[in-house]
């Protein structure tokens, strides 16, 4: 009896096991269905680009700029926290998106959404994006990007002219040579602007005789070596959320962030930044960078670049511009004379998502 009970525990238990293999097998099987060319079945891929083409005619389609779900009610739809083991068929997934995300997101291409930072995208964005989908192309390294890596830097090259506008021999020298950057693709504003500090202060608390800078010792020993009291950074009082983001992660600390009043056009005082700057240089403060606004979020209004360009200089120190609004008003004949000064800057943050007709998840360009 017991040995008849143990060969029934024991088929029991390879049934659970094969059981359990089975639906591993099938689960990796349609896992591995997703990743495969639809060489014999074109009439699937077809119809998976009519159904998403048509919602997104749907979508871009809409006159109004939202849905009428609150948001506290469409949050209950985005609750769980397992992940699913079997993955979903096309079908089902896209009318999931479509009930729950697509339908409740926001217009940004509807003529009654104005006025803000993100713009309608050009008729051609939508192809391009299909087909940088299907590339994939990494340019993290040039193993991933062959051909990427290049256009890339020349992209960057074409942005720098544009602000910059250094000789055709300065170019030529730089725009292919991996040891120069003229700028960095990088995944927002925000990411911008905190590297372009970041370079500023690690350029200025840099290596020196037997110092081995900032980036090795760190900013306390930095600031010992080169005499320093403390590090500031100074802007308008109107500068973006990011650079508090950067004074944190720089180590100054956001009371190191010395943001000065405006005027009435929603620019800087330059009174109150010259003042400012002498300030800090009389109480012994490393001033890693001086910002200048090109373009508010809240009013869109640009500061004095060239006078902020002859302050910097004058107490030589890093200039950068957080153009990330304003930025592509170089690309205008009629308008760029909004930027003038720009050229002078040490460091541009420019958004391609905001006037530059880009997704959203475009990258943002620093450039030196």
């Amino acid at each position: 009896m017991a040995l008849s009970q143990k060969r029934q525990e024991k088929s029991k238990l390879n049934h659970l096991i094969e059981t359990e293999l089975t639906h591993q097998y099938l689960v990796a099987d349609e896992v591995m269905r997703l990743f495969q060319p639809s060489r014999g079945s074109v009439s699937t891929e077809v119809k998976m680009n009519v159904q998403t083409d048509n919602l997104v005619d749907d979508f871009l389609s809409s006159i109004n700029t939202s849905s009428d779900i609150t948001f506290n009610a469409l949050v209950e739809n985005f609750t769980d926290s397992e992940v699913p083991i079997n993955p979903a068929n096309f079908d089902s997934y896209l009318e999931y998106l479509a009930n729950n995300v697509v339908n409740h997101s926001i217009h940004t291409s509807s003529p009654r959404f104005i006025g803000h930072m993100t713009s309608a995208l050009p008729c051609f964005v939508r192809s391009l994006a299909k087909l940088m989908t299907a590339m994939n192309q990494n340019v993290v390294k040039i193993e991933t990007a062959k051909a990427f890596s290049p256009y890339e830097r020349q992209a960057l090259a074409m942005m720098h002219r544009l602000v910059y506008d250094f000789s055709d021999e300065f170019y030529t020298q730089h725009v292919q040579n991996n040891q120069s950057t003229l700028g960095i693709l990088v995944s927002g504003g925000t990411a911008a602007n905190i590297i372009a500090l970041w370079c500023a202060r690690n350029k200025s608390l840099c290596a020196k005789n037997s110092f081995a800078g900032v980036e090795k010792t760190g900013l306390a020993a930095a600031l010992d070596y080169y005499g320093y009291q403390g590090a500031v950074v100074i802007g308008s009082e109107l500068m973006h959320y990011s650079f508090d983001k950067a004074a944190d992660l720089l180590g100054i600390g956001t009371h190191g962030l010395r943001k000065i009043p405006t005027n009435g056009n929603n620019q800087v005082d330059l009174s109150a930044l010259r003042q400012a700057v002498a300030d800090c240089q009389a109480k012994n403060l490393h001033i890693i960078a001086i910002v200048g606004v090109a373009g508010t979020t809240d009013s869109g209004n640009i500061d004095s670049l060239l006078d902020i360009a002859d302050i910097a200089q004058a107490a030589n120190v890093h200039f950068h511009v957080d153009a990330a609004w304003g930025g592509p008003l170089i690309f205008s004949e009629q308008h760029r004379q909004k930027l003038v000064g720009i050229e002078r800057a040490d460091s541009v943050t420019i958004d391609g998502h905001k006037p530059g007709f880009l997704t959203s998840s475009k990258k943002s360009i620093y450039m030196t």
